[in-house]
């Protein structure tokens, strides 16, 4: 039966879920988007950017995390797969958190409750991770440090809650400074700092891991600092600057040019040549902002979610997805040019910040985004509720 294949390994449901939140969270703001286009407003009981931040930082990409941590992590510490008993609480937690949040939109009372469920199947998940990697033999550094990451998430998920419940303004800017800068961007470059090294080596011959301890320290001083730095209304000059040479060092020695044929490793290559490209104009948007100029608007915060964020998603999604379904990896073209549509997207959506008509070029970018992920989810969902073709279990 499909649900027994669907609930066999925690990839298949926390994937599966996390889609059907990228696709809502996406075609909501394209309606969004749209309307405004016409000159009409939606009746919304809450700000629409405030819907659409608490979605995008924390909505969907949480799905996606908990299904690869879930999946990768125990492998890290050389620990056996997780049981069902382990990952099936956290995702009906997440998922029945989901469905109240997603009704919040019309009803904005149940925001709070879905945000809380979420933040405790989050940190339940969190507490089966700790298990594995206290009773692991593998090097715990980055095991810990991911840890940390989930917990500052769950903090933004409350706070994202209680910012609409109380329509705070200053609440919800600190959940949209905690959800980027101190819980999905050092998120992401742990587990890149982990797995791309060890991709790289492991598909390109004659390359080395190169993943030292001291730079990934470096980077989340600098993110963190960020972060407090913008919580207190200071300028983020002194973090930015050190934080793009160390994203740019990563990139280069990380095989950049060389992964370029492999569509596997290009795909989250690309992803983080977006987080350079927006770490560097967060870095001249606050070295101008010294000197009283504003430059660049919400162009950083989109390379870095649009570009970086959703790239790495769709990168590792389509690996995990088809090395754990039992199918050739290096097989999927489909993957590729999903990929390549969303890069559009982001092209599009950063132009929007600088040309004319921008308001057309970012419903365009949205719009196009939405087709990458429908024409994603149309390939490889199915993959999820349908059995390996190898006959392995999982």
């Amino acid at each position: 039966m499909w649900s027994h294949v669907f609930f066999s390994a925690p990839h298949r449901v926390f994937f599966a879920g996390g889609l059907i939140q990228v696709l809502l969270a996406l075609g909501f703001w394209c309606l969004e988007l749209a309307v405004r286009l016409g000159g009409v407003s939606l009746p919304w009981s809450l700000p629409a950017t405030w819907l659409h931040g608490g979605m995008m930082l924390y909505g969907l990409f949480t799905w996606f995390i908990l299904g690869f941590l879930t999946t990768a992590l125990p492998k890290w510490m050389n620990h056996g797969p997780l049981v069902q008993a382990e990952y099936l609480p956290p995702f009906l937690l997440l998922a029945l958190g989901a469905l109240v949040w997603d009704l919040g939109f019309l009803w904005p009372r149940l925001i709070l409750p879905g945000t809380l469920l979420s933040a405790l199947g989050l940190l339940l998940a969190a507490g089966v991770l700790l298990r594995v990697t206290l009773r692991g033999e593998g090097g715990r550094e980055h095991a810990l440090l991911v840890l940390v990451t989930l917990v500052a998430g769950a903090i933004g998920l409350v706070l994202h809650g209680l910012a609409v419940q109380g329509l705070d303004v200053r609440l919800q800017a600190a959940a949209v400074v905690l959800g980027v800068w101190c819980f999905l961007l050092p998120l992401f470059f742990i587990v890149l700092h982990r797995m791309l090294p060890f991709f790289v080596a492991s598909t390109l011959p004659g390359t080395q891991v190169w993943r030292p301890l001291s730079l990934l320290y470096l980077m989340l001083a600098c993110l963190l600092g960020h972060g407090l730095l913008q919580l207190a209304g200071w300028n983020t000059a002194a973090t930015d600057l050190p934080a793009f040479l160390v994203a740019c060092v990563c990139l280069v020695r990380w095989g950049f040019r060389r992964s370029l044929g492999v569509p596997m490793l290009a795909m989250l290559h690309w992803g983080w040549a977006w987080a350079c490209l927006a770490l560097g104009l967060q870095a001249m948007q606050s070295l101008l902002q010294l000197g009283g100029v504003s430059w660049g608007g919400l162009a950083p915060l989109h390379a870095l979610g649009l570009g970086f964020f959703l790239s790495v998603l769709m990168g590792m999604g389509t690996r995990v997805t088809r090395g754990h379904s039992g199918r050739p990896i290096a097989e999927d073209a489909w993957g590729w040019r999903c990929f390549l549509v969303l890069q559009g997207a982001v092209v599009l959506r950063l132009l929007g910040e600088f040309l004319p008509l921008g308001g057309l070029m970012n419903f365009l970018a949205v719009l196009v985004a939405s087709a990458a992920f429908l024409l994603w989810a149309a390939i490889h969902g199915p993959m999820y509720y349908r059995a390996r073709p190898d006959g392995q279990p999982g």
